[in-house]
């Protein structure tokens, strides 16, 4: 994400980006990416958001340390017999909020 201006590009590195005109549109119900007036400051956003870093490289990244957490909590709720979706839940309701019994 970046923002510039009043301007607001939403990058994903696997689907087409976002841009919202937050002045006009503060709440962000009105995507201006694919309208051709629009282009260059798209064009301009996204060249801007390269100059800061590869998005695409970040995104491998997240999702090596993604895979990398997986495989460890996999690793330890195999020895504890706690569910992976156990784990989830707890990052959602921490345990002072939710109590987790082995089955």
């Amino acid at each position: 994400m970046l923002r510039k201006g009043h301007y607001k590009l939403v990058h994903y590195a696997d689907y087409e980006p976002q841009l919202f005109d937050l002045e006009s549109d503060p709440e962000e119900l009105t995507d201006l990416a694919r309208k051709s007036d629009a282009k260059p400051i798209l064009d301009d956003l996204e060249a801007e958001l390269h100059r800061i870093c590869d998005p695409e490289e970040v995104s491998q990244r997240a999702k090596r340390d993604q895979q990398r957490l997986l495989a460890e909590v996999g690793a330890r709720t195999s020895s504890s017999s706690v569910a992976i979706s156990d784990f989830h839940r707890r990052q959602e309701f921490p345990a002072s909020s939710v109590s987790l019994y082995k089955k």
